[in-house]
């Protein structure tokens, strides 16, 4: 699991350093997302702030129970844990409503339901374990190739076989599939930053010329400046 969350994060910030324009709403998300750094609690905080402020946007609402859901997994008091659970468990439903074909809600739905099982699994093992599995199932089904979907089905498996026995052959087999999509992933995005870096850069030249001074560390006007790299 812990795998799993440190993969789902880094996707998390690479999409956001790479997507976001310079809204206000964007830039709040780039800062919710920097605040990761300090924590899932840290970065809970600072997404309800952007929810409040932005309450038609999705993002949002998706960061919060996904931040409230992992510190759930984190050492500490199980009604606090249990707590977190239901908060984000409500906030999931919400979502479900707005989106009920998005794979990557029925992904979080998952990760709650595992979280929930880890709290308590001698009561809450066999009565959920199958409900994880149909919810990723159905996120397979939305988006065959979702390599996060894929991924978090065949580890919640490969742990529950310690517990519960069971052939974790084409689990196994998943994990190897989920990971060379999510090297493919990294690669799309390698490149697409790269023209989203070259785009910014070239528009602050055009319409922005003080922004671009100002990153480039450069406080003086001067006639025929020097080049700095």
């Amino acid at each position: 699991l812990f795998k799993m969350k440190t993969i789902l994060i880094t996707i998390a910030t690479l999409v956001s350093a790479t997507l976001f324009a310079q809204t206000n709403y964007d830039q709040e998300m780039i800062q919710a997302f920097d605040s990761w750094k300090k924590g899932n609690k840290a970065a809970s905080e600072e997404f309800q702030k952007v929810e409040k402020n932005h309450q038609s946007e999705w993002l949002p609402k998706y960061y919060m129970a996904f931040t409230q859901t992992l510190q759930a997994f984190e050492p500490g008091d199980n009604l606090d844990n249990q707590n977190l659970i239901d908060q984000a468990k409500v906030i999931i439903n919400q979502l479900e409503k707005m989106q009920p074909n998005n794979a990557e809600i029925l992904n979080l739905k998952a990760l709650n339901l595992t979280a929930e099982i880890v709290l308590n699994p001698m009561v809450n093992g066999m009565i959920l374990m199958d409900d994880v599995n149909s919810t990723y199932a159905k996120a397979i089904l939305l988006n065959p190739t979702n390599p996060r979907s894929i991924l978090g089905k065949a580890e919640f498996n490969i742990q529950a076989a310690e517990f519960v026995g069971g052939d974790i052959t084409n689990d196994c087999k998943a994990v190897k599939k989920a990971l060379a999509l999510l090297m493919k992933l990294g690669l799309i995005f390698s490149f697409v930053l790269a023209m989203v870096g070259d785009y910014s850069a070239k528009y602050l030249a055009e319409y922005q010329r003080e922004k671009l001074a100002a990153a480039e560390w450069l406080c003086e006007t001067e006639k025929g400046g020097d080049l700095i790299l």
